[in-house]
C-alpha cells in the first residue's frame, strides 16, 4: 500500500520500538475510527498488528478495534457463537462454576452469559469472549484445553502467592488449603495475596487442579474459596462469594 492511501491522521506515525507506550489517540482521529468499512478496518488492523509486533501498549482505541466482530474474521479467527456457547457451558459445569459465579469472575452480566451459552447472541465483543475463555482455560481458535493441559496451575499459583515473601507456600499445601478451606500455619498472607492479586484464570486453574488431586468436586472447592476469602477479609471477597 502506498503512503498516499494512509489516512491523514496516521501519516505522522512512526514505529518507535524504544517507546514502551505509543498513545494511539494521536494517531487516529474520528474519521479513521473503525466503522467496518474495508479501507478503514484494514488500516486499523495493520496498525494494531504493527504495535503488537513491536511490543507496544494497545490502549483504549486499539481495544475499540478488537471489539468489532469483523476483526475476528480479519484475524482469521472464526468462532460460531452458537457452538461456542455449548463448549462454554460444558467447561463451566466441569469446573463447578454457576452462571452467576462465572459471570462475576469474567466481569459480564449473568444475562449476557446466559445468552452466550444458549447461542442467543448474534455477536459479542472479542475482549469479552476472550475473557470468558481465559477464565475457563480455553484456547480461542478453536476452543480447547490444549494450552491449559500444559500448565501447572497449582505450582504457578503458589509462585504468585509467594512473590512478596521470603518463604514459599508449597503447591500441595496451597491445594489442600483451597480444598479444605483451612489456612496453613504461616501462609495466611500468601493466601490473601492469591485471592486479592492473582489473575482470575490462575485461581481457576489452581482450584481445578486441587480438586482433581484430592478427588473432590470443583464446586465444593469454590465454596471453601469463598470461606477463605471471608475469613481472610480480602478486598476481592465479593468476587469469590
Amino acid at each position: 500500500m502506498g503512503r498516499g492511501n494512509v489516512p491523514r491522521s496516521m501519516r505522522a506515525y512512526t514505529l518507535d520500538r524504544e517507546s514502551p507506550v505509543m498513545p494511539m489517540t494521536v494517531l487516529i482521529d474520528n474519521s479513521a475510527s473503525c466503522s467496518c468499512a474495508a479501507c478503514r478496518g484494514c488500516w486499523l488492523l495493520v496498525l494494531v498488528r504493527a504495535l503488537s509486533a513491536a511490543g507496544l501498549h494497545l490502549d483504549v482505541l486499539a481495544r475499540r478495534v478488537i471489539e468489532c466482530p469483523k476483526y475476528w474474521t480479519l484475524m482469521g479467527v472464526k468462532l460460531d457463537l452458537s457452538s461456542l456457547g455449548i463448549t462454554i457451558r460444558q467447561r463451566r459445569e466441569a469446573l463447578g462454576l454457576t452462571q452467576s459465579r462465572l459471570s462475576q469472575l469474567c466481569g459480564l452480566s449473568r444475562q449476557t452469559l446466559v445468552g452466550l451459552e444458549a447461542g442467543a447472541l448474534s455477536d459479542l465483543g472479542f475482549n469479552r469472549v476472550a475473557q470468558v475463555l481465559a477464565v475457563l482455560g480455553l484456547d480461542i481458535d478453536p476452543p480447547s484445553q490444549t494450552a491449559r493441559a500444559r500448565k501447572r496451575g497449582l505450582w504457578m499459583a503458589a509462585k504468585n502467592a509467594s512473590v512478596s515473601y521470603s518463604s514459599e507456600v508449597p503447591p500441595d499445601a496451597l491445594g489442600h488449603a483451597l480444598v479444605s478451606g483451612s489456612i496453613p500455619d504461616g501462609y495466611a498472607a500468601h493466601l490473601t495475596h492469591l485471592l486479592d492479586e492473582a489473575p482470575v484464570p490462575l485461581v481457576v486453574m489452581a482450584v481445578e487442579e486441587a480438586a482433581a488431586n484430592e478427588g473432590v468436586s470443583p464446586k465444593a472447592v469454590w465454596r471453601n474459596v469463598a470461606h477463605l476469602a471471608k475469613t481472610l477479609a480480602v478486598h476481592r471477597q465479593s468476587l469469590w462469594a
